[in-house]
């Protein structure tokens, strides 16, 4: 029964080793398992953070996006003033050439009358050894 005793003894602090073992084993789990989950959080934190800059940067993409194509409006806008403004410029040098034309042309005729006129006072004079003054041959421009 003594031989019996020191076997059960002996199995018994046996194990105990093993119990303290696996407590020594249980809390290196347990700290590793810590650390994994303070890891875990710190990703979800580190998640949530990303999500929250790509918010903050799709947001400040749409007011970019909204600016260059009031920027791009504001462009073909003034773009269509410059064109509008050139066609006017044109219309208006055409219309000014065309009142230049018949202008030269009214001035060119009333100096043809008058030289014509001044020829009829000379030929009722005699004129000046029987010469006759000719009308101007291109009309005078301004």
């Amino acid at each position: 029964q003594v031989q019996r005793s020191r076997v059960t003894v002996d199995v018994l602090r046996e194990k105990m080793r093993e119990a303290a073992d696996l407590r020594v084993e249980l809390d290196r789990l347990n700290e590793e398992a810590s650390r994994k989950d303070e890891e875990v959080r710190k990703a979800e934190t580190e998640a949530e953070e990303e999500r929250k800059e790509t918010e903050k940067l799709k947001g400040e993409k749409i007011l970019l996006e909204g600016k260059v194509k009031r920027l791009e409006e504001s462009l073909q806008y003034e773009r269509d003033r410059v064109e509008t403004a050139k066609a006017n410029e044109n219309k208006a040098r055409s219309q000014a050439d065309r009142l230049r034309s018949r202008l030269a042309g009214r001035l060119g005729g009333e100096a043809e009358e008058r030289a014509e006129g001044e020829d009829e006072d000379m030929e009722g004079q005699g004129g000046a050894a029987g010469e006759k003054r000719k009308a101007p041959s291109s009309p005078l421009v301004p």
